[in-house]
C-alpha cells in the first residue's frame, strides 16, 4: 500500500492572497521564491499536507508532503486505498493547494519520497521475530534497533519493522479508530527518500506513474525488501519459517554453551543450506 508522498513541483503559481508563511533574514541573502516575494523559504502546515517553497541553485521549487491515506480522510495509514481513490486523493491535493492561493502543473511534477507499506497479521508478537530481524544486513544501510522498531537506513532510503498497533496506540489516537487492526500486525515500510531512489528501486517519476503503477506497489515493495534485506519475501519470513527459526535458536540456548547465538546461526545456515539442495 501507498503511504507518504513527497512532490517537487517547479512549474508553480502563487495567488497575491495566498495563505503561505515567509521567512525573511535580516542578516543574509534572500531570494526569489514566488511572484515579487524574497525571502530564505516559504511554509505551510494545512492539514493534512505540508508545505514548503525554497529556492534552490537560483530557482523556486514548492515542495508538498502528505500521507495518502490521509488526505482521503482516513482515520490512520493502514488503509489502503484503491486505485480509483488514490486518483481522488489527488485531485484533493490539487483543490487544497488552490484553497492556500497555489497552482501547479501536475505533469511536470516529480516525486521526492514515496512510502511503501505492507501490513502483516503475524502469528506472534514482534519481539519474537526481532532475532530474526537481526541477521539482516546490507552494507549501504546503517542498522538500529530502537525499543520495537528495526531500522535499515542511509540518507537516500530507509527500510523499518514496527508492531503498527502498538504505534497507533502510543501515537494516542483514540482506541475505537483502530479496532480493525489485529494483534501482531507487522508493518514493514519502505521509504525511498530522494527521486533518484523512487525511479531507481520503483521505476516512478510522475504522480502519474504512482496511478499508472498503483495495483503492482506492493509486489514492487516486496521486491525491494527481498533485493536489499531478506532475499525472500517479507511475509514468507514472517509466517512460515517463523518456527523453524525460532526453534534453531531456542534449541542452541538450551545448549548452555557461550557460543549458543553462533551455534543457531550455523543451525540456520545449515537448514537453508538443506532447503536449497531440497534436503
Amino acid at each position: 500500500m501507498l503511504d507518504t508522498l513527497a512532490l517537487m513541483f517547479d512549474d508553480f503559481e502563487v495567488a497575491t492572497d495566498n495563505l503561505l508563511e515567509v521567512h525573511q533574514s535580516l542578516t543574509s541573502q534572500n531570494y526569489l521564491l514566488f511572484g515579487n516575494t524574497y525571502g530564505t523559504k516559504a511554509y505551510l502546515n494545512y492539514a493534512p499536507i505540508h508545505i514548503d517553497v525554497k529556492n534552490i541553485r537560483g530557482k523556486p521549487y514548492l515542495f508538498v508532503h502528505f500521507s495518502m491515506p490521509k488526505l482521503a480522510d482516513k482515520p490512520h495509514n493502514t488503509y489502503g486505498l484503491t486505485k480509483a481513490e488514490a486518483h481522488q486523493a489527488f485531485i484533493h491535493l490539487r483543490e487544497l493547494l488552490e484553497s492556500c492561493g497555489i497552482y501547479v502543473n501536475f505533469d511536470t511534477a516529480k516525486v521526492t519520497r514515496l512510502d511503501t507499506a505492507l501490513n502483516i497479521d503475524a502469528n506472534y508478537q514482534l519481539e519474537a521475530y526481532i532475532p530474526i530481524f537481526g541477521m539482516m544486513r546490507d552494507s549501504r544501510l546503517v542498522k538500529q534497533q530502537t525499543g520495537n522498531t528495526t531500522r535499515w537506513q542511509n540518507k537516500q532510503r530507509e527500510f523499518c519493522v514496527y508492531d503498527k498497533r502498538q504505534e497507533l496506540a502510543d501515537s494516542g489516537l483514540a482506541p475505537d479508530l483502530f479496532d480493525d487492526v489485529p494483534d501482531n500486525t507487522l508493518r514493514f515500510e519502505t521509504r525511498q527518500l530522494k527521486h533518484s531512489n523512487v525511479q531507481d528501486d520503483l521505476r516512478i517519476k510522475t504522480p502519474g506513474d504512482v496511478l499508472a503503477c498503483y495495483d503492482d506497489l506492493d509486489a514492487i515493495a516486496s521486491r525491494v525488501w527481498q533485493q536489499r534485506l531478506f532475499y525472500v519475501n517479507p511475509k514468507d519470513t514472517a509466517q512460515s519459517e517463523l518456527i523453524t527459526v525460532m526453534a534453531l535458536i531456542e534449541a542452541s540456548k538450551q545448549t548452555n554453551t557461550k557460543q549458543w547465538s553462533n551455534q543457531s546461526m550455523v543451525l540456520l545456515g545449515l537448514y537453508h543450506l538443506a532447503g536449497l539442495t531440497d534436503a
